[in-house]
């Protein structure tokens, strides 16, 4: 299975294939085996050779007829393992051994006259077929009888390991040589010939029984199955043991003392290294061969068909890897030589093909007329590389020229001659750069930046390559050079008309120009439109600034009218008391509509004050405990009207923010929660954390919906109670949302539907002690009291003064009048207080 699988593939398909067959049939059959040893040994125990197990259970089971199947069976292997190997040794034996001994005899010797003819090495197979059928006979009768076939294949194979050591030390370790291979081989073969080998013919030879059971001249230390005195070992692990270790010892030894050849230490670099062997340095050969000599050598050992064919593959595969230009002349380089090797170890084995190479190539020699033949067609051969090089060179748009190392001449194009407006006649071969220079500059085609950029003119040591640069000739023509090294010496120089490539750019840099002047421009009109559209927005802004003021004057003035209205009809209550209270509900609801109006309008001047930047925070240290009592007394009647409990936790911590600012977020947050709680109660209180104070306003209402928790600060978005007299404008809490970002205060809000909101203001906490109060609280009118009230009235609206003087008048208080201050201004200053 070994030989066919492995020995006998053509390719590295096949090569890999068996890596995993090979195994693979191996461990199928020793599982197979497992269950008949089992069975035979618990059947018969050591009664019946093992060997015979396949027959003997089928027998003992009385199953003739399996039984001679197992015998059919094992009888055609063993002849096909006979025959197979019969033919894989006497064919390794012939090539390897017999066949270099014959190239090397007198009978061939190193002329080549008569080599081994297909006859001859049939001749040497088949009696080599012969002697080792016998030479196997001969080792069954001697030990068979000792061990069993099972032990005589693993005597086979200690035999065949003290390859082992020679083989993996070539593989792996730069060291080895052919010197301690082969005393490694030796001292491992005697080893296993004396510890294993002689004990398995003492059935045969009596002596050897003498000489097992005391040992060599009675030293009882050298008895070959217990040497050196190691015993308890079954006598293949005694034999593995010492002949491998004394192979191992011995070529390791030899190896260091004695240095191998060069060609070992090329091999051994080749191996270790993993070199391709297209890589491998060759001998260079002193002659010369063809390919139709290589073939004809070829057809001496494996036909004139096979031959012909191997090497119409050979260079059909040289072709499809575009290597057929390496050898159009017939000639054979050293790749067709390897293929020639291979294929003639194809038939004599490897050391044969060797021989036989190196035999034919060292008796090739060159006559005169095949000499001059050969010069001939190398000669043409030149000629035509040359034709065919100034065709390519002609056939390119660019001009190029080459140079040797030291600046001169060697070949050239028309187009060369073309773009720089050469002579033909001044063009030769040979011709110095500095003289095709100096022809130039006295044409007057070189500046002062273009003398600078001549190669001529640079130190070539130290200048990098490929080395460019564009020259403007005076005709307008714009040229580009470029200078590269050769890898044989020299330099080669190309000339590319870049013209048009400069027009191109030039185009491109005024379109780009003008691009730029167009983008400035529009830029510069997009600021000024920017520009009119901020003007136009503060525009807007003062103009609903100047509107809600325009607004709020008769809006006020009205509800002013109609609060007098109502307090006259108050006075008047004596007659027609229906028509009177109708009269006071209807100048009640119009009053109140007008404060809604007045509210609304008020809400607005303020996010428009806010959005504009009009408001400016003034932050101080004051004592929030005075403002919460302000806004507890400001709101507790409201909440008790509606049925709340508000709730107001003091505090004698200080603040650092605008007060007024401050107080509008409040009052905002606890109209919302006094509006949105239709039972329960509200909390206003602070809690500290780290360097701020939270001030919170908790409420029991109906709380807000996630989804709606953004839109809340949103401009006229209300929540939706069911009940249309508790709506309010809908611009508290977007009022809120601006002030806490003027006063850069966090604002926080956590709310859950049918459970309440809260909110928090996070304030930073001021200096210890300070006592600003947060506002004046004003004064309210004291009626009973012996000195008049006088009320001064400022306003730059006739209506609006005569509105108020009005409703003064029905509350009796005096009052101030433009027309009049100057008169009454002493008597205020006198018993009347203002």
């Amino acid at each position: 299975m070994f030989h066919v699988a492995v020995v006998e593939n053509n390719s590295q398909a096949q090569a890999r294939a068996a890596a995993w067959l090979y195994p693979g049939y191996l461990l199928v059959f020793s599982v197979l085996m497992v269950p008949i040893a089992i069975a035979g040994l618990a059947t018969f125990a050591e009664t019946v050779n093992p060997d015979t197990f396949v027959i003997s259970l089928p027998l003992a089971d009385n199953a003739p007829a399996i039984a001679l199947l197992a015998f059919l069976g094992g009888f055609s292997a063993a002849t096909g393992m006979v025959i197979v190997a019969s033919v894989a040794l006497s064919t390794m034996l012939c090539n390897d051994v017999i066949v270099p001994l014959l190239l090397r005899s007198r009978l061939v010797g190193h002329s080549g006259a008569a080599w081994p003819s297909p006859s001859i090495l049939l001749l040497v197979r088949r009696i080599s077929v012969a002697a080792i059928l016998l030479l196997a006979y001969m080792m069954n009768r001697l030990v068979d009888q000792a061990y069993p076939l099972t032990t005589m294949g693993l005597l086979s194979f200690v035999a065949i390991a003290q390859f082992g050591p020679a083989f993996l030390g070539g593989l792996l370790w730069r060291r080895s040589n052919g010197a301690g291979a082969v005393a490694g081989i030796a001292i491992g073969f005697a080893f296993w010939v004396y510890t294993l080998f002689v004990p398995s013919i003492a059935p045969l030879v009596p002596a050897v029984d003498e000489l097992i059971a005391n040992g060599p001249f009675g030293l009882v230390w050298l008895k070959p199955q217990s040497l050196f005195g190691v015993a308890g070992l079954d006598p293949i692990s005694h034999a593995t043991l010492w002949s491998l270790g004394a192979n191992v010892i011995a070529f390791l030894s030899v190896s260091l003392l004695k240095d191998g050849s060069a060609l070992e230490r090329l091999q051994a670099e080749a191996f270790v290294r993993g070199v391709p062997a297209d890589q491998l340095p060759l001998a260079s050969l002193p002659f010369v061969t063809r390919l139709d000599d290589l073939k004809a050598l070829a057809a001496r050992f494996v036909g004139a068909d096979r031959s012909a064919i191997a090497f119409e593959e050979f260079m059909q595969r040289r072709r499809s890897a575009g290597d057929a230009a390496k050898r159009d002349d017939g000639l054979a380089d050293m790749e067709a030589m390897r293929f020639t090797e291979n294929l003639v170890a194809g038939a004599l084995g490897a050391a044969s093909a060797r021989v036989v190479m190196a035999a034919a190539l060292e008796s090739r020699s060159l006559s005169r007329k095949a000499a001059v033949g050969m010069l001939d067609e190398a000669s043409q051969a030149l000629h035509f590389n040359r034709k065919l090089l100034q065709g390519a060179l002609e056939g390119v748009p660019q001009g190029i020229c080459v140079f040797d190392r030291n600046l001169a001449i060697e070949a050239w194009n028309g187009r060369f001659l073309t773009l720089l407006d050469l002579p033909k006649d001044l063009i030769r071969v040979g011709l110095p750069l500095a003289e095709l220079v100096a022809f130039n500059s006295e044409r007057g085609e070189y500046d002062a930046d273009d003398l600078k950029a001549l190669l001529v003119n640079r130190d070539l040591a130290v200048q990098s390559w490929p080395y460019v640069y564009e020259r403007k000739r005076p005709d307008g023509v714009v040229l580009e050079i470029a200078y590269d090294r050769m890898a044989e010496g020299g330099y080669i120089s190309t000339y590319t008309d870049v013209t048009e490539r400069h027009r191109a750019a030039a185009v491109l840099r005024r379109a780009n120009e003008e691009l730029e002047r167009r983008v400035q421009e529009r830029t510069q009109a997009l600021e000024q439109a920017k520009a009119e559209a901020e003007r136009a927005n503060i525009g807007k802004t003062r103009f609903l600034a100047a509107a809600s003021h325009d607004l709020l004057q008769p809006l006020n003035a009205a509800r002013l009218f109609l609060a007098a209205l109502d307090e006259s009809l108050r006075a008047n209550a004596g007659s027609h008391a229906r028509d009177q209270e109708d009269e006071r509900a209807l100048a009640r609801n119009a009053a109140a509509a007008l404060s809604s109006t007045e509210r609304l309008l008020d809400e607005l001047l303020d996010i428009s004050a806010y959005d504009s930047g009009a408001v400016r925070a003034r932050p101080v240290d004051f004592s929030v405990g005075s403002l919460l009592a302000q806004l507890d007394l400001e709101f507790s009647a409201l909440a008790r009207q509606r049925g709340l409990a508000l709730r107001v936790v003091p505090s004698t911590l200080s603040v650092r923010t605008d007060p007024q600012l401050l107080r509008r977020v409040l009052q905002n947050l606890l109209s919302n929660a006094i509006r949105y709680t239709p039972k329960g109660r509200i909390l206003l209180g602070c809690r500290r954390r780290g360097d701020r104070l939270r001030i919170e306003v908790r409420d029991t209402g109906i709380g807000i919906a996630p989804e709606r928790q953004k839109e809340i600060f949103e401009e006229f978005r209300r929540l939706d109670t069911g009940d249309d007299s508790e709506k309010g404008s809908g611009l508290g809490l977007s009022i809120v949302e601006r002030i806490c970002r003027l006063l850069d205060l966090p604002l926080e809000m956590h709310s859950r539907p049918g459970r309440g909101t809260a909110f928090t203001v996070a304030v930073p906490l001021g200096a210890e002690g300070a006592t600003v109060s947060s506002s004046t609280k004003p004064a309210s009118p004291d009626t009973g009291s012996e000195a008049a009230l006088v009320v001064l009235c400022m306003d730059n609206d006739d209506a609006i003064r005569q509105g108020l003087a009005s409703l003064l008048d029905r509350w009796g208080i005096g009052r101030l009048s433009q027309a009049t201050r100057q008169r009454r201004l002493p008597i205020a200053t006198g018993k009347c207080r203002i």
